[in-house]
């Protein structure tokens, strides 16, 4: 999607271990949380504090009950590993309109800002869970130990290349 699109926007069926995964695809992830749906408490159970880069109290109207998901919200975030920059919380309502451009300049900014600097991370898990599903631990062990991943072409190429050495040594084997 990243080579067809400027923007695109993923969203995840909600808070749990497996939506964790979308930090490994995105340059920026936002988590929303509903006032009064426990979404609060789901995020802290589920471990996924050091995720999203911005995270939005949506119906920002209903204003005690977003107000007090904006401080357990706060709480949860001051839980996570030390060193971990908390996100920033926006409150929002489409009813009244209050946060949208709020968001959209937070998501101006970071476009702006660059904030693709995960994608060489993210190529290399990519490249080597891909890589250890195909040919297992021992498959990536010994790309580990003999070869360096080189995804300055991307990781579709350097996982071509790799598979076809790997395809070689196991048939020199036999």
């Amino acid at each position: 999607m990243r080579a067809l699109y400027d923007l695109v926007i993923v969203e995840t069926v909600g808070v749990g271990q497996s939506e964790t995964q979308i930090a490994d695809m995105a340059d920026m992830v936002a988590f929303c949380a509903q006032p009064g749906s426990g979404d609060a408490l789901q995020f802290m159970k589920a471990g996924v504090m050091e995720i999203p880069d911005l995270v939005i109290v949506t119906k920002g109207d209903l204003t005690k009950l977003a107000d007090r998901t904006v401080t357990d919200l706060r709480g949860a975030l001051s839980l996570a590993a030390p060193g971990h920059e908390a996100p920033a919380i926006i409150r929002c309502s489409a009813q009244n309109g209050e946060g949208v451009a709020e968001i959209l300049d937070w998501v101006d900014r970071c476009v702006e800002s660059g904030c693709s600097d995960r994608r060489p991370g993210q190529a290399r898990r990519w490249a080597e869970r891909h890589l250890l599903d195909r040919f297992g631990q021992e498959g990536l062990s010994a790309i580990r130990n003999r070869a360096k991943l080189d995804l300055s072409h991307g990781p579709f190429a350097e996982i071509a290349t790799l598979s076809e050495r790997l395809r070689s040594r196991i048939f020199e084997a036999f």
